[in-house]
């Protein structure tokens, strides 16, 4: 019999097809076969589902180990699994010019000496080196940071391993340089002190025969130094297929190009929708066409590939008295139509098809939940006057979230430092400001700005950034030199946008360019640090402050809600500025726009920065200058108070949970969403 089956999309369709195996082994099937096309692109899902159907406890953690009831019959490459992984990472150190990306992986492998006796060390070893961002790592670099974080046990494999290092220099044949290999993964303590399963143990004496294998090329390549020798052992490793051998099991998922004769009690072929049965034609590129067509090769031709499916399509229908044939209705956004192979069958609808009764173990472990005692904690305990940590940012999080200010500033909780080969922004951002501040401390005014000759001010411009950049951002690598060179460019070009639009203002002294400054407010003392002041010609004073990403907007120092401005750090230089302040802006350097955007008590001081009475708002807005600085002051000293009194209510802003990670820690996922306040007051700045 056989029967075809329409799922709503792939997730469903494996779903269906993980049940009706079951349903097919309970009743007394020996041989239950799944056919899926891409099984090794999809074989992390297709386990995840097949176990949560046959064995669900297994996926519980620290749940002992049963056998599985199916096998995914797909090989994958050597390299890809984690021991071998690791082997190869541990090579790649000993090259040297490593990234800190690979070294933060090694303090977190288990498969190196005292892993699980010190875990804990290695991962506060990994998280500063994340923040330290450092470069060029080697197992000297590793065996000094190991002794600085006080892994122990990690240091003097280290040092085992770099005293065998300073031996193996000089070239040497690929025999000699296996022994080599081995002899440094033994006194790194790999592959671990744990006890291995079965797969373990297979990758680990597969992963031996393929190291036995690089002595086997004395007489094809040579000598070779360090690098040559571990280049030419990833390439073996990675072109080793290998799958660990497995008990038979009743249910057997395999890709569609090795069922062909297999024979099965029942079978599922799934993927059978018309972008995928037929398949497109596929000629060869480098036989004509016209000869492959003359030859019938299979794929040649549309119509040749047309018949090749329908035979493969009639082979699966016979290799099994119950077989079941499957399309997906959707993959993603896009519609699928059923293969017109399967138009001479009969149809079922999911809901007929006999599938075991199974729950997902999601829906089976909320059902089973504890009831939770609730009681709502929102006030952590008062912090006394003085100087918290934390400066403006104290306001900005307060405001922002006050869960957010509690947890991050008083106890420390930061999502982990992202690693990567890119130039981080706040270290861009710190460039920026450090070469405006370079550059106005020689300028010091508009008229001598406006004096000096364009090409002069864009070699002093080129001169600090590079001296900055060469200090701040460290090129140890020749990629990270390259990003420098990158960052180079485009900060000299945004800074000399700026300056142009500084020389055409009216003229002004820069009163003052990031110093320090104090100000206490509700008996908290904060050091502030005003990007730039300028005193302007006419009188008064702008507050300036540089931002490198285009979102930033002077309607964000209002309330979005109630006494809750997104960004009050401008505020805040404005309450310590109140007398004689004639303005405030940002000057945004990105790369679509370098422009300023502020406000301004009377008069335009500069394109981008209007006069506050002037700009088009809705009703309930401030309606002046002075009663905005008001306004500002009162909302400041009341998220002052709030702070020190320990507020830590878990209600963020709009869009304001996108940009933290703290929600594993206060769970905001699991509270009902609030309903959305329409037409909510926005000043345009325009």
């Amino acid at each position: 019999a056989v029967t075809v089956v329409g799922a709503s999309d792939l997730d469903e369709e494996i779903e269906l097809a993980a049940r009706w195996a079951r349903a097919q082994v309970e009743g007394g099937a020996q041989r239950v076969g799944v056919v899926v096309g891409d099984l090794a692109g999809r074989q992390a899902a297709l386990r995840r589902v097949f176990e949560d159907v046959f064995t669900p406890g297994a996926r519980c953690i620290g749940a002992n180990a049963e056998r599985a009831p199916f096998v995914l019959a797909v090989s994958r490459p050597l390299s890809t699994y984690p021991l071998v992984d690791a082997a190869l990472s541990c090579l790649a150190l000993a090259q040297g010019g490593a990234s800190s990306l690979l070294a933060g992986r090694l303090l977190r492998t288990p498969f190196v000496r005292g892993a699980q006796r010190e875990q804990s060390a290695r991962a506060l070893a990994d998280a500063r080196l994340r923040a330290e961002r450092r470069e060029r790592w080697d197992w000297l670099e590793m065996e000094r940071w190991a002794g600085v974080t006080g892994c122990i046990e990690l240091e003097a494999a280290a040092r085992a391993a770099n005293g065998l290092l300073r031996q193996y220099r000089g070239r040497a044949t690929p025999s000699v340089w296996s022994e080599r290999f081995d002899a440094v993964l033994r006194a790194l303590g790999w592959p671990g002190e744990r006890t291995r399963d079965s797969v373990e143990q297979q990758t680990l004496a597969k992963f031996q025969a393929t190291l036995a294998e690089l002595g086997a090329l004395d007489g094809f390549v040579g000598a070779l130094d360090l690098r040559g020798a571990v280049r030419r052992l990833r390439q073996l490793v990675a072109a080793t297929r290998f799958e660990p051998e497995t008990p038979p099991a009743p249910v057997t998922v395999i890709d569609a190009t090795t069922v062909a004769g297999m024979r099965f009690d029942a079978l599922w072929v799934a993927g059978l929708d018309s972008t995928h049965l037929p398949p497109p034609a596929a000629p060869d590129p480098l036989i004509p066409l016209e000869l492959q067509r003359r030859a019938q090769m299979p794929e040649a031709s549309a119509a040749a590939t047309f018949a090749l499916a329908r035979s493969r399509l009639e082979r699966l229908v016979h290799s099994a008295p119950h077989v079941v044939l499957s399309w997906p209705q959707r993959e993603g956004d896009a519609e699928l139509r059923r293969s017109p192979l399967l138009d001479g069958f009969d149809s079922l609808s999911p809901e007929a098809l006999p599938t075991a009764p199974v729950r997902p173990l999601r829906e089976r472990l909320f059902e089973a939940r504890p009831e939770l005692l609730a009681e709502r904690d929102e006030r952590a305990p008062p912090l006394a006057t003085g100087t918290p940590r934390g400066g403006a940012r104290i306001f900005e999080l307060q405001s922002r979230c006050p869960f957010r200010a509690q947890a991050e500033l008083r106890l420390g909780a930061r999502p982990l430092e992202h690693v990567g080969p890119h130039v981080d922004p706040m270290e861009r951002g710190k460039l920026v400001h450090r070469v405006l501040a370079d550059v106005w401390a020689q300028l010091r005014d508009q008229a001598t700005l406006a004096a000096l000759d364009p090409a002069a001010l864009e070699r002093m411009v080129r001169e600090s950034t590079e001296r900055h950049a060469v200090q701040s951002l460290r090129p140890a690598t020749r990629h990270k030199g390259r990003l420098v060179t990158l960052e180079i460019e485009g900060t000299t070009r945004q800074v000399l946008r700026l300056l142009a639009i500084d020389r055409a203002r009216r003229p002004f002294t820069v009163k003052q360019a990031e110093q320090d400054e104090r100000l206490e407010i509700e008996g908290i003392t904060l050091r502030l640090q005003p990007d730039r002041i300028d005193a302007l010609e006419e009188g008064g004073t702008l507050l300036i402050d540089y931002k490198l990403g285009a979102a930033h907007r002077a309607s964000h120092w209002l309330d979005l809600r109630p006494g809750r401005p997104p960004a009050p750090q401008m505020p805040l230089y404005a309450l310590a500025h109140a007398r004689g302040l004639a303005g405030l802006a940002y000057a945004v350097l990105s790369p679509g726009a370098v422009e300023y955007r502020g406000w301004a008590a009377q008069d335009a001081i500069a394109p981008g920065i209007h006069v506050y009475e002037h700009l088009r708002r809705r009703p309930g807005h401030l309606p002046d200058w002075q009663s905005v600085l008001a306004h500002w002051e009162t909302v400041l000293r009341q998220l002052a108070r709030q702070y020190l009194h320990g507020e830590a209510q878990v209600d963020p802003l709009p869009q304001e949970c996108t940009h933290c990670g703290l929600s594993i820690l206060c769970r905001v996922h699991e509270r009902p969403l609030a309903a959305q306040q329409e037409g909510e007051d926005e000043v345009v700045d325009e």
